[in-house]
């Protein structure tokens, strides 16, 4: 029989990066759990995960994505994906300690929680034109 070391690490698993990334093309934000691993001949690519997209991504940050999002995400419209189930529209914006705050418009009032980042899967800004 072979028993292996179940703490043993393989070098060769599908470990998720560390840090916060951007996709180069959609421009969608997620932590490393929201990456593919993509080997070629020469590297290892970190790829987005939308359906659509699948582009080379580069990191943005070291921090985490809840950490990342809880203190420098630029105030803005944003597509929110939640790690439990679905996706709201929302305002992002800054608290007067420099932290930020989430105002989804399906919920009944925003959240200045620095909890509610945690529950985030990744985001993608709305881009609006100047009229």
């Amino acid at each position: 029989m072979n028993f292996e070391n179940p703490k043993k690490k393989d070098k060769n698993m599908n470990t998720q990066p560390p840090g916060t990334f951007r996709c180069t093309v959609c421009a969608t934000i997620c932590g490393g759990e929201s990456v593919l691993k993509n080997d070629s001949l020469t590297a290892t690519v970190w790829t987005c995960s939308d359906a659509n997209c699948g582009h080379p991504v580069q990191t943005i940050s070291n921090l985490p994505l809840a950490k990342y999002l809880q203190k420098k995400l630029a105030p803005g419209i944003y597509i929110v994906h939640w790690r439990s189930v679905g996706y709201s529209q929302a305002a992002v914006g800054v608290t007067l300690k420099g932290s930020r705050w989430v105002a989804p418009t399906d919920w009944v009032a925003p959240s200045m929680s620095p909890y509610v980042w945690e529950k985030v899967l990744k985001v993608k800004e709305v881009p609006i034109e100047n009229p």
